[in-house]
């Protein structure tokens, strides 16, 4: 593969997204190219510092009480001209 068929792979194959033979291939190319394995590195570091984060995050508290209340309320009607 060539550095312009590789660059636009490189956030794919650091985020693990790619087929086996094609993030071969990728890799295979990032041993050899030094250009490309410095371009390849700020999108390992963020796919490394994404991983660790939680796939879903938890309301501190439960909102659906104030949503109810609020739809429930009195509805504001259009002033007639």
């Amino acid at each position: 593969m060539t550095c312009a068929e590789i660059r636009p792979r490189l956030d794919d194959w650091a985020a693990g997204r790619l087929a086996d033979d094609e993030a071969g291939r990728v890799a295979a190319h990032l041993e050899g190219c030094g250009p490309c394995r410095a371009e390849a590195r700020p999108a390992l570091a963020l796919a490394e510092a994404t991983s660790a984060l939680p796939r879903s995050v938890d309301p501190a508290r439960d909102l659906w009480p104030e949503i109810a209340a609020a739809l429930d309320g009195p509805a504001e009607r259009p002033v007639p001209w």
